[in-house]
């Protein structure tokens, strides 16, 4: 088992600890609409910290353990990958923003049409990740975590604010990295 890679966006602020679920307050339409319409998949795995999971080994006498596997993408390219994405969704910059996920993105025809929506109704953004566990996943690294976001729908000065649970799969293709998959659901 490898260790997981710990990386937090810069200038991310700490979101609450919580299980995935379905909001039970009111929401603005835009933003049910990145849940409930179909523009991501709920995450079906549950989050694992592989080094609490990994039972200590007794290896024989003389020989020494493997080291632990090399992340598949730099901590630095992913902490990038994330810093990217916040700035454009803060920005509203959907290009911007589906330039960060591969042409082959799970759902990425989804997660166009729910951005669009969302930068359509709000005039303000705002994104923290935190606690983001990274772990490779074959040749690429899977990265789970908590979200904060506060938005500010159009014509109206009230804001709301809202937490979960992310998850996301970064490939790195042509020396770059790519988000190909992005999966989130909001606390209660």
């Amino acid at each position: 088992a490898s260790e997981p890679v710990a990386v937090t966006a810069p200038a991310a602020r700490r979101a609450p600890a919580v299980e995935q679920a379905a909001p039970k307050r009111e929401t603005p339409p835009a933003v049910m609409a990145l849940s409930k319409d179909g523009g991501f998949a709920v995450a079906a795995e549950q989050a694992v910290n592989v080094s609490a999971a990994a039972a200590p080994m007794s290896l024989p006498a003389g020989e020494k353990a493997p080291a632990p596997a090399e992340p598949v993408i730099a901590p630095d390219e992913l902490a990038a990958v994330l810093s990217r994405f916040r700035v454009a969704y803060e920005a509203g910059d959907l290009g911007t923003l589906l330039r960060l996920f591969s042409s082959d993105a799970r759902d990425r025809a989804n997660i166009a049409d729910a951005y669009q929506k969302l930068f359509n109704v709000t005039e303000a953004r705002h994104l923290a990740l935190d606690d983001m566990q990274w772990r490779p996943s074959g040749d690429a690294m899977r990265g789970e975590g908590q979200f904060g976001v506060t938005v500010r729908e159009k014509g109206r000065g009230r804001e709301s604010s809202y937490t979960g649970h992310i998850s996301l799969r970064v490939e790195k293709r042509e020396g770059q990295a790519f988000i190909t998959e992005l999966n989130h659901a909001y606390a209660e």
